[in-house]
């Protein structure tokens, strides 16, 4: 729980305003790009990051660049 300066316990509010919804359906989508970029990710929570990507320009390119980590991980080394 956050706390102000003096130590006491800060009130959360019982009702998100629009803008704290949407930076909470941000982070949770986030959070969940990887698995959404490897392929893993089903159900609601798929169709949840699928939809935020749609007017998620930040998301969209952490999405491209946890893609090409992924194919460049999976891509068969020189090594071998």
């Amino acid at each position: 729980m956050a706390t102000t300066s003096d130590h006491r316990p800060v009130p959360v509010p019982d009702v998100l305003s629009p803008g704290d919804a949407h930076a909470s359906r941000h982070a949770a989508a986030f959070e969940l790009l990887p698995w959404f970029a490897n392929g893993t990710l089903r159900g609601a929570e798929h169709t949840a990051v699928r939809e935020h990507l749609n007017g998620c320009l930040t998301c969209r390119r952490e999405l491209e660049m946890l893609q090409a980590l992924t194919q460049a991980l999976r891509a068969p080394s020189a090594d071998q």
